[in-house]
C-alpha cells in the first residue's frame, strides 16, 4: 500500500495499543514498515538504534509499505519481533 494508506489505517487501529493480539502478545505500538525486506531491514537497524519511527519510515515514503501492530518490550529485551500485519481498518490482530 502507499505511505498515504499507511498512515490512515495505522492511525484508525490506534485504539489497539494496551491490548493483546489474537496471536497472545501485548500490543506496544503500531508501525509502518516497508515491504522490501531488504529496506524493512534497514528500517529496523534505525529504529532499534533509537529513532522514532515515524522519522526512519520517511527513507522509504515512495516504496510499498505494510502496518504492523508490534509487541516493543519482546524486541528489546528478548530480540524477538512479534507483530501482526494490519491490512484493513479497523481490524482486531
Amino acid at each position: 500500500m502507499k505511505c498515504e494508506e499507511a498512515i490512515k489505517i495505522r492511525a484508525m487501529n490506534g485504539h489497539l495499543i494496551g491490548t493483546m493480539s489474537k496471536n497472545g502478545f501485548m500490543i506496544d505500538e503500531i508501525i509502518i514498515v516497508p515491504s522490501k525486506t531488504e529496506s524493512r531491514n534497514k528500517f529496523f537497524a534505525q529504529f532499534l538504534s533509537g529513532k522514532a519511527p515515524e522519522s526512519v519510515i520517511e527513507l522509504f515514503q515512495n516504496e510499498d509499505m505494510q502496518v504492523w501492530a508490534i509487541d516493543k518490550k519482546n524486541l528489546y529485551e528478548s530480540n524477538i519481533l512479534f507483530f501482526v500485519n494490519i491490512t484493513n481498518t479497523p481490524n482486531k490482530p
